[in-house]
C-alpha cells in the first residue's frame, strides 16, 4: 500500500506541475518596464532680473566690494567668452586700487563681526553676491560691459573710485537685468 501511496503521490504531484506550467503558459507574459525619469520643474523665467537687493542701500565702501566681486566673477568666466581683456584688467584694478579695496574689505569685516558668527555671515553674503553676478544671461553682453569699467576703473584715481562706486556697480548689474 505504501508504494501504490507513493507511486498516487508522484502522480498527483507530477499532474500539479504540468498544471502549474500549463497555467502559466496560457497567461501573456507581462513586461517590466523601467518608469520614466522624474520631471524635474522649469527654473522660472524672468523679463527682467529683479533689482538685486543685495546691491540696495549699501555705503560706497560697501560698492567698492561689491564692485570688485562682480568683476572678480567677470575675469573668471569672460576669458572663455573672448574678452581676456577683463581678466588683466582686473588684475590691474587690484593692484592700482589695492589701498582702497583693503579699506572696503575692512570696513565689511567691521559691519559683519570678526567674531565665528559674523565670519560666517560675512561668508554667506558674499556667496550670495557672487552668485548674484555669477547669474548670467548674456555673457557677451556682462563681459563688453566689464571690460569698458576696467578700463574706466583704471583710468581713474581711487578717490575718484570711491565716488562713483554705486553708478559704477549699477551700470555692472545692469547686463545682469536684461
Amino acid at each position: 500500500m505504501v508504494s501504490f501511496v507513493r507511486t498516487a503521490a508522484g502522480r498527483i504531484s507530477a499532474m500539479a506541475a504540468l498544471s502549474v506550467l500549463a497555467s502559466c503558459a496560457s497567461q501573456p507574459q507581462r513586461v517590466m518596464r523601467e518608469p520614466p525619469p522624474p520631471q524635474t520643474p522649469a527654473a522660472p523665467v524672468y523679463d527682467r532680473l529683479p533689482v538685486a537687493a543685495i546691491n540696495q542701500g549699501i555705503s560706497s565702501e560697501e560698492a567698492i566690494w561689491h564692485l570688485r566681486a562682480g568683476m572678480n566673477v567677470a575675469a573668471l568666466n569672460c576669458g572663455t567668452a573672448g574678452h581676456a581683456a577683463v581678466d588683466s584688467g582686473y588684475n590691474r584694478m587690484l593692484e592700482q586700487h589695492r589701498h582702497i579695496l583693503t579699506t572696503a574689505y575692512d570696513a565689511e569685516a567691521v559691519r559683519f563681526g570678526k567674531d565665528r558668527a559674523g565670519v560666517r555671515e560675512m561668508d554667506r553674503h558674499q556667496t550670495g553676491l557672487y552668485n548674484f553676478f555669477a547669474n548670467i544671461r548674456s555673457l557677451s553682453q556682462f563681459c563688453r560691459t566689464a571690460d569698458g569699467l576696467a578700463q574706466r576703473i583704471n583710468a581713474m584715481p581711487s578717490t575718484e573710485l570711491a565716488l562713483a562706486s554705486r553708478h559704477l556697480l549699477a551700470e555692472l548689474e545692469e547686463p545682469l537685468r536684461r
